[in-house]
């Protein structure tokens, strides 16, 4: 199987993003619709994300390559001085028409509570298979 398209959902503010293989274009869904990030600051709620870089070409000219940055704002007791660290990166390397391959990269393990995931296929006929982790925990659950 390949990975066929990835959903980032921040759920405090409902903010979404999404790159499908299709066009290996990452969007953004507004009020108004979808529309291509471009390298941005998004804030989502109490995180932000920063999207570094967007459909890079490769050394491969048939893999577009994606980076982007989530954020959490951090204060440092005793100084009053507030800032953001970085919590995850996700890079993904997409070849359209065909697959997308990513990565997460958690800067710091104690971070874990702020990400979780599924995996999952699309239903075909009566079977659907779902993975999930969240907090160090994963399950492997099949509907049949």
């Amino acid at each position: 199987f390949t990975t066929q398209s990835l959903l980032l959902l921040e759920k405090q503010s409902g903010q979404t993003l999404e790159m499908t293989a299709d066009d290996c274009v990452w969007q953004t869904k507004t009020e108004n619709g979808w529309r291509k990030v471009q390298p941005e600051l998004l804030l989502q709620g109490a995180a932000s994300l920063e999207v570094q870089e967007v459909h890079k070409v490769t050394a491969d000219p048939l893999n577009l390559e994606s980076a982007m940055v989530l954020q959490i704002p951090e204060e440092f007791p005793g100084s009053g001085v507030s800032g953001v660290r970085k919590v995850a990166r996700l890079l993904t390397h997409c070849s359209p028409k065909k697959y997308l391959n990513f990565k997460v990269k958690m800067f710091e393990t104690e971070d874990l509570d702020f990400v979780g995931g599924e995996l999952g296929s699309a239903p075909r006929k009566s079977h659907l298979s779902l993975f999930s982790a969240k907090l160090n925990s994963m399950v492997m659950q099949t509907d049949t």
